[in-house]
């Protein structure tokens, strides 16, 4: 639940968002922890800076495989046929200390020099551009988006790094700029829509209609994006 404390005239508002575990003050300085860990900083640092909470992707938490499929399948083959050879240490602790650490410490310790392929075990190798089972819908989500698996491969697991070119990505290739001229879509189709940069960036879900001398959106997408007839946003369906 979010309440509103203070306003100003210009859309700032000062508030309180109550959750489960407490309360947290906004404008708040919260920072991401994709795996429920701010790499290279311990949690006690964060708490001394001031950071009320962390953002934590819960489904980055779900696609790392647990203790208990770690231990059933005897460690990660790719870790234990190549890195672990290299870092005296298990792959749940590995991944750990790179959770807290950072991943310096691979690029310090692995080898500068080619390891083949051949020298590997069979079930390391099986496990090279492999994504694990619960990951292979992610990965058709970001092939479907324009990223590629082009030979790059995760430490850990030996699974699929996928990169992409920017202006290649469908997300950018398929954006749209265009003068807003209306904001009372009702039957548009489906779109982010977005506008600002960087420090002013917004974005939201709405409905926009294409017209020959600009776009029409929704008046909830522009009282979200603070924008009017005569202001320009970027949009690409969705």
């Amino acid at each position: 639940m979010f309440s509103v404390e203070a306003e100003v005239g210009n859309g700032g508002r000062a508030g309180v968002l109550t959750t489960p575990h407490g309360q947290i003050n906004t404008p708040a300085f919260i920072p991401v922890a994709t795996r429920a860990a701010v790499r290279a900083v311990l949690p006690e640092a964060m708490k001394e800076l001031g950071a009320q909470a962390l953002l934590a992707n819960a489904y980055h938490l779900y696609l790392q495989p647990g203790s208990d499929i770690i231990d059933e399948a005897g460690g990660s083959p790719f870790w234990d046929g190549l890195a672990g050879r290299f870092f005296g240490m298990n792959f749940q602790d590995a991944d750990q200390f790179n959770a807290i650490h950072g991943n310096q410490f691979i690029a310090d310790l692995m080898p500068k020099h080619p390891v083949y392929v051949a020298m590997l075990s069979e079930s390391a190798r099986s496990a090279i551009g492999v994504p694990h089972p619960s990951g292979r819908a992610a990965m058709r989500m970001l092939e479907e988006e324009g990223f590629a698996f082009e030979g790059y491969i995760d430490i850990f697991d030996g699974g699929p790094t996928m990169t992409a070119r920017t202006d290649q990505v469908r997300s950018i290739a398929e954006a749209r700029c265009d003068t807003v001229i209306r904001t009372d879509s009702t039957g548009g189709e489906r779109a982010l829509i977005a506008t600002g940069r960087l420090s002013g960036f917004r974005c939201c879900y709405g409905l926009r209609e294409a017209a020959e001398d600009g776009v029409v959106i929704d008046q909830q997408a522009a009282d979200l994006l603070g924008v009017e007839p005569g202001d320009t946003v970027w949009s690409v369906a969705r």
